[in-house]
């Protein structure tokens, strides 16, 4: 049954890009940069962010793919993909502890991932964004883990 309220995580909130095997991980950053860079709106949620997406078939494709991969890479995160009636937007919420909402703040502020006009639209501070390239998905996340 769906619970509504459902159990907070255990995971450690690290993102663990090892996780994902090495044959899909270029795939997995594509298909994340392109479900990212579709995004129409950013709503901060109490435990996390709720992205808002067109609401086409392909798009809700790629969610799909980009959810199935990055769970293993972010185990700690809840995911929720809404498709609205009608043929009406996609909203995909990641949502978890506070320190994974703050963790996904930095993501946001300091990647590349949103379009900069969504992204300072929600109020995030995109001063210190950078590309997220393959070759560098393991630095990133180590400056996202606070590991650098």
């Amino acid at each position: 049954m769906f619970d509504a309220r459902p159990a907070p995580s255990c995971a450690p909130v690290a993102c663990t890009p090892a996780a994902i095997p090495a044959t899909e991980r270029a795939r997995w950053l594509k298909v994340g940069k392109q479900l990212y860079a579709a995004a129409r709106e950013v709503s901060e949620l109490d435990d996390g962010y709720a992205i808002r997406l067109p609401g086409d078939r392909d798009t809700l494709m790629v969610a799909a793919e980009h959810v199935s991969r990055d769970r293993m890479c972010c185990a700690f995160l809840r995911w929720n993909i809404r498709v609205e009636p009608e043929g009406g937007d996609l909203w995909l919420a990641m949502t978890g502890s506070p320190a994974a909402k703050a963790l996904l703040r930095m993501t946001f502020e300091t990647t590349d991932l949103l379009p900069r006009d969504v992204a300072m639209h929600a109020g995030l501070d995109v001063a210190r964004r950078g590309p997220v390239q393959l070759d560098g998905v393991d630095a990133v996340a180590q400056r996202i883990n606070g590991e650098v």
